[in-house]
């Protein structure tokens, strides 16, 4: 196996350095006239490190730098994915800086993980790439043996990024991302979850407040109609949340089982604002099972949107602004239907003595017709040294949320990786 590089001193400083080097390619169609074309193509290198003071604590910072391009458009990114320190103190876990922080039990879909952010738009073959740093400052004790309270302060708000630069417009308007929350001490939020960790068996309570990760999008409806020198502005806009969750994992024999589920109230009359999203429940339960050497995770996902209302195309012309950022804004909250139900599906098998790794995700809303198939097959030529190729293809129903992204997100993908 490959091994981190560790340094010690003669006072028990212990540091830990290593990352990766890699090539990521994605190629895809163009809308009519097919042709080929790069949508992604960058390389990129990460450094890691993690350094321990004698039981005291430890000190964790992860760099990223990338650079290419990405829809169309050249990349130089550089950012501080993870830097924190985390102190100990008997039964007393301190940590602040940058991090991140994944709540839930459920496969890749987690209800309850309403701390951190993710990008939904970034292009690489590790799904956990797409989660994004932000700064917390967390606080657990062990309360005792199997109990755990974690308290979680979120002083700044950091949304998710959303596909919105694929959506068509409205003829005559514009579109801009925010003005969000500032960093005063009533935008922060706060997250409190309780764990039960037995052997076998694990579950957990969680409630969090503060603003939703996903905002919604709304306009200056006072100006319309708008004379035709002038663009009207969409833009997106925060709304705070209550959300209270649950999640568990156990076994029966050799079935695993989990599941979690999400309460969301909003804070404000949804009735009123456009951009805030009914109450809903999310909830998913799955099964995790070994056949022979592959490994299968099945799971359901639904939701269900508290005072559904379904909306029509309004017969004055005067009202299909407010129309068109409603269905946005249910899109993007899957809130397109009172109940929604899906399946998502991951196959998993080591060949070859372990040294190759194919796996397959498939998921399915049925209930908006859209659809996700992930193929991907893993090689490594030696330790830390792999190839890896797959494809995305995503398809969606017309006014649907993988309909947008299609033309954009379908392709192939290569990976060549060092890790170090």
């Amino acid at each position: 196996m490959l091994e981190s590089y560790v340094a010690s001193d003669s006072s028990g400083l212990q540091t830990g350095l290593n990352g990766f080097i890699r090539g990521v390619s994605y190629i895809g169609l163009t809308p009519a006239p097919s042709k080929l074309e790069s949508k992604s193509l960058y390389g990129e290198a990460a450094l890691k490190m993690n350094s321990s003071f004698q039981g005291w604590g430890k000190g964790v910072a992860e760099i990223r730098a990338r650079k290419g391009y990405e829809f169309g458009s050249d990349i130089d990114m550089f950012s501080l994915r993870e830097g924190y320190v985390e102190l100990y103190a008997g039964k007393f876990e301190l940590a602040f800086g940058q991090q991140i922080i994944v709540w839930g039990k459920a496969d890749g879909i987690n209800p309850t993980n309403q701390i951190t952010p993710v990008n939904t738009i970034l292009r690489t073959p590790d799904i956990d790439d797409s989660r994004m740093g932000n700064v917390l400052l967390t606080m657990r004790y062990h309360i005792a043996s199997a109990w755990i309270l974690d308290a979680l302060w979120i002083p700044l708000y950091k949304p998710s990024v959303l596909p919105w630069q694929f959506a068509s417009l409205p003829e005559g308007t514009d579109f801009v991302e925010g003005p969000y929350p500032d960093a005063k001490i009533e935008n922060s939020g706060l997250a409190l979850k309780i764990s039960l960790q037995y052997p076998g068996f694990d579950a957990s309570l969680s409630f969090n407040t503060g603003y939703g990760l996903n905002p919604g999008i709304t306009a200056d409806m006072t100006a319309l109609p708008s004379p035709p020198e002038s663009i009207p502005l969409i833009y997106t806009a925060a709304y705070r949340n209550q959300i209270f969750g649950f999640d568990f994992s156990t076994t029966l024999g050799s079935v695993g089982i989990r599941g979690e589920a999400a309460y969301r109230v909003p804070d404000s009359d949804y009735n009123d604002k456009i951009e805030i999203p009914n109450p809903d429940i999310y909830y998913v339960f799955g099964m995790d099972h070994f056949f022979g050497p592959v490994h299968v995770i099945a799971q359901y996902i639904g939701r269900h949107v508290i005072d559904f209302a379904d909306i029509r195309p309004p017969a004055d012309s005067l009202d299909m602004m407010r129309y068109a950022l409603e269905e946005g804004n249910r899109l993007f909250q899957m809130q397109q239907a009172e109940w929604s139900h899906g399946l998502s599906l991951r196959a998993a098998v080591d060949l070859l003595y372990e040294r190759m790794t194919a796996e397959v995700f498939g998921m399915a809303n049925f209930t908006t017709d859209e659809y996700l198939l992930v193929p991907r097959l893993n090689y490594k030529i030696s330790d830390g040294l792999s190839l890896c190729m797959g494809m995305e293809y995503y398809s969606g129903g017309e006014n649907t949320l993988f309909n947008i992204v299609e033309d954009h997100f379908n392709s192939v993908f290569f990976e060549m990786k060092a890790i170090f």
